[in-house]
């Protein structure tokens, strides 16, 4: 018989085993309490599955056969499988980050690189064909300026500033909340931003029967979040806070790992059991270590007139000092010295690194990136890794600011309009078609280049033959806007001609020297 026979035929099995189960497993018994039929059936069918063995599955990866027994598995939605753990993961999280330094250096090295020093909106609405809108892009440009450094309720930094602690919270917690404030009336915007923490979020309000069977019907509270029958969010639920907070001032930022998903999974979810793993075995090494160091001689009486006679230095001593522990070989005959140096180098550091490159791997890291060990690479396995590593950078940058920075966005432009920042167009224009005048590009720090003369040359190659825009080079380069870079090098061109000085002749010497130079490696390369 097989799995789908059972399955499908579990609930007839379930109700002729009934008299039966209640004496050879009072669990099943007590299950006709169970609130759906649905349920018991299922775990009538695991539980003959598993006693009896009577068939495995086609795919190894759902056997429940005697190797695979305490493969456990949850049959529901994302709420059902985060609701009684997120604040333990959560509190976990902060306190690996806190405490242990490559989870706290994982997170700088993925801030370092994809906020940097601050992702910069440039607002560019653009008529039918294309056009820019100077007046309105104008307009929300200086506007914007002035947000910005208004943007923190706290007035502790700027919205740019703010950047690094807003995807910080979403790598810890999973999940980033910024609530809209009234500002003083001195402020550009009648409005400023908090930043709060998840746990603030009441849960107490949540149901407790929400499963698969049943579905959504209606408003639900999910973590503290009241959602419509869409599942969109309503309304947050804050400790010390009477009434719900709307979502039109109370924004979650999260990256979506599944569907009915309504909070965001800590980044380190998977990483936690490495991460404390790894610290209790480098606590596990000293303890040993520091007990070792204070044993001096650890040997029975039998040998230790062997090892006296057999191990003299030439001043007829035998030499003792901490951390040196003899032991008896039966092979031999001799004492030997157990060295805790090789215990460490031959147990802990394969076994550390393996947990490392299993951190690394749950975060989309290179092991190389955030431990910065690069003893057993070559260069071109590190020129790999970085390419990778930037290519998930920019994927969290997209994420970042599809998530989060354009609803900030978004809203800084609503505002512009309501409050009549924007000249003849008003709250009318904007309602009309808001996509429209939210439309912004964003830019983002650059990378330096892993082999500068290899790659600037490329990207002559790549300009020059129509492969690479000069908007993407000098955005991906550089993170800046290319018409602004244009116009600086056509002026600095005017200005060195004005002061006499030919920098195509000295460009072209350069290009010479560094050909030559580059021709130089490649002939020793060759030559091994």
């Amino acid at each position: 018989m097989t799995g789908a026979w059972w399955e499908k035929h579990a609930h007839r099995a379930g109700q002729a085993l009934y008299s039966v189960s209640k004496r050879l497993w009072p669990q099943a018994y007590r299950m006709q309490h169970v609130e759906h039929w649905a349920e018991y059936r299922r775990r009538i069918a695991s539980y003959l599955t598993d006693v009896t063995g009577m068939f495995s599955a086609h795919y190894d990866s759902a056997s429940t056969d005697r190797l695979h027994g305490d493969w456990s598995t949850n049959y529901g939605t994302h709420y059902d499988n985060l609701r009684d753990s997120w604040k333990t993961i959560v509190a976990r999280a902060i306190k690996a980050i806190d405490n242990y330094p490559h989870a706290a250096g994982l997170q700088t090295s993925i801030l370092g690189n994809v906020i940097g020093t601050g992702i910069r909106p440039r607002p560019n609405v653009q008529t039918k064909d294309g056009k820019s809108v100077e007046g309105v892009n104008k307009a929300l440009e200086e506007g914007w300026k002035r947000y910005n450094d208004q943007w923190d309720a706290k007035q502790g930094a700027s919205f740019v500033g703010k950047q690094r602690l807003m995807l910080s919270e979403i790598m810890k917690t999973g999940t980033c909340l910024t609530n809209k404030v009234r500002a003083p009336r001195e402020n550009y915007l009648g409005v400023q931003s908090q930043v709060v923490h998840l746990l603030r979020l009441d849960d107490s309000h949540d149901r407790d029967d929400i499963s698969l069977e049943e579905g959504l019907k209606g408003s639900q509270t999910v973590f503290g979040v009241n959602i419509d029958e869409n599942g969109a969010p309503v309304s947050y639920w804050i400790q010390g806070v009477k009434r719900p907070v709307s979502a039109t001032v109370m924004h979650a930022s999260y990256r979506e790992d599944s569907s009915e998903q309504y909070l965001g999974n800590s980044w380190y979810t998977q990483a936690l059991k490495f991460l404390w793993g790894n610290e209790q075995l480098m606590k596990d090494t000293i303890v040993a270590s520091r007990i070792q160091n204070m044993v001096m001689l650890l040997v029975p009486n039998a040998i230790a007139g062997n090892l006296i006679r057999n191990n003299r230095n030439t001043n007829d001593n035998v030499e003792w000092e901490p951390g040196k522990v003899w032991q008896y070989d039966p092979k031999s005959g001799k004492p030997e010295v157990i060295s805790t140096s090789q215990n460490v180098k031959d147990v802990l550091n394969p076994l550390q690194k393996l947990m490392l490159q299993g951190i690394g791997a749950s975060m989309g890291h290179s092991y190389q990136t955030f431990t910065r060990d690069t003893g057993d690479m070559s260069f071109s396995s590190m020129r790999g890794n970085t390419i990778e590593d930037r290519r998930i950078y920019r994927v969290i940058q997209a994420f970042f600011i599809e998530t989060c920075l354009q609803w900030e966005w978004d809203y800084f432009v609503g505002r512009m309009f309501l409050e009549g920042h924007m000249g003849s167009a008003g709250m009318n224009d904007y309602m009309r078609d808001p996509w429209h005048y939210n439309r912004a590009m964003w830019r983002t720090d650059g990378w330096d280049w892993v082999d500068p003369l290899k790659d600037a040359n490329a990207n002559i190659a790549l300009v020059n033959n129509r492969m690479l825009s000069l908007e993407r080079f000098y955005a991906e380069r550089y993170g800046a806007d290319w018409r602004e870079e244009l116009r600086q090098i056509s002026d600095e061109e005017e200005e060195l001609k004005t002061l006499g000085l030919d920098r195509t002749k000295e460009q072209a010497q350069g290009n010479t020297d560094e050909e030559d130079e580059q021709k130089e490696r490649d002939e020793r390369a060759a030559r091994g």
